[in-house]
């Protein structure tokens, strides 16, 4: 209607009705006013992102032999709890959930719910670690600039870390638990490839953040033979006088990071502090763990060694032969033999190892 009026122009508008535009001036105060307070919003969201609510995060247990979730941070009589944090790997990525299907958090799940000294232990999945990186940062710098492996390319990846963004996070959430009630040397922080090797690097680094280091397979780098990433890991976990932690390895990883496997990293044993636990090697076509077959096939072992060439390919600068073209391409099974039913048969010694730590 007040377009049609405008438009014809046969006379002036009753006073009831304002000209276009007018009532866009008569309402700007309070339109200025909205847009201020979304801009303020709007720039909390990046302290609400790394906010301490933890609804990615939760505890994992079975009951009558369900798997059972809850999501958050916190639980009842938290002083008489032992807290057996769960970090993922990778080089970043997207969020994880308590209630997202892992094979390796639902057979970690069967840690909780044990009497330790008359205090239970509790699997909490560490949901939070997207915020130290939510893209797989080699992926990222390789598209970036246009390949990888090169200096710039360890440059990018080593800028951001995640590995080492996520240092913070974790930290936050040990903090989160002892301002919950449970004392710090109840806390023991129990991760899986880069999780793992960050567990063990926080405890080296700080050794009064939590009780000890749980490691399942540790490594932490890409499949290069000059990779910088590989050697500052390296260089920095062997300068630590101590590392109070249990690592649990085997030359059957499988994983293509260059010299990744048991074979490789055991020189970690050496270090006081550390316990090592040996995963068998294959048998046949499988891993055989206390007589039981684990249904994990065969891949070429740890240990790659590839050529570096740079004029092949900016993004797979590597020469291999048909072996290890064939390997490459198939599933590091071994490396994620925690998430099989045989590797409960360890859990007894890793709850040994956390009584003998309280």
């Amino acid at each position: 209607m007040i377009f049609h009026l405008y438009f014809k122009k046969k006379e002036p508008l009753p006073k009831y009705i304002k000209a276009p535009g007018e009532n866009i001036k008569m309402y700007m105060p309070r339109y200025y006013f909205i847009f201020f307070c979304l801009l303020i919003l709007m720039s909390l969201l990046p302290l609400t992102s790394f906010a301490n609510n933890y609804n990615n995060s939760g505890f994992a247990w079975y009951k009558n032999n369900n798997y059972k979730t809850k999501s958050g941070i916190t639980l009842d009589n938290p002083k008489d709890k032992i807290i057996i944090i769960y970090n993922h790997g990778g080089w970043g990525g997207p969020s994880w959930n308590v209630k997202r299907d892992s094979k390796i958090v639902k057979i970690a799940a069967y840690l909780s719910k044990k009497l330790i000294n008359g205090k239970e232990t509790i699997l909490w999945v560490n949901g939070e670690l997207h915020k130290g990186g939510n893209q797989e940062i080699g992926i990222k710098c390789a598209w970036e600039l246009g390949g990888a492996h090169t200096d710039e390319f360890y440059e990018c990846v080593l800028n951001d870390f995640p590995l080492f963004n996520r240092v913070e996070i974790t930290k936050a959430a040990i903090i989160e638990f002892v301002k919950n009630g449970t004392p710090r040397d109840q806390i023991f922080v129990l991760g899986h490839s880069c999780g793992a090797w960050n567990a063990l690097t926080m405890e080296g680094n700080e050794p009064n953040i939590f009780n000890a280091a749980i490691a399942y397979a540790p490594n932490c780098w890409d499949k290069a033979p000059h990779s910088k990433v590989r050697k500052i890991l390296i260089d920095e976990i062997t300068n630590f006088d101590k590392i109070d932690g249990l690592v649990l390895h085997g030359p059957a990883d499988g994983m293509v990071d260059f010299k990744s496997n048991s074979t490789h990293l055991r020189f970690i044993s050496d270090i006081k502090g550390v316990n090592w636990i040996e995963l068998p090697n294959h048998t046949g076509n499988s891993i055989i763990v206390n007589g039981k077959k684990c249904g994990i096939k065969e891949r070429m072992l740890g240990g790659w060694d590839l050529k570096y060439n740079p004029s092949k390919s900016v993004f797979n600068p590597f020469d291999e032969n048909k072996l290890q073209k064939r390997e490459l391409g198939r599933k590091s099974q071994g490396h994620a033999i925690f998430g099989y039913k045989c590797f409960k048969h360890y859990h007894p010694k890793i709850l040994n190892y956390i009584a003998g730590r309280l």
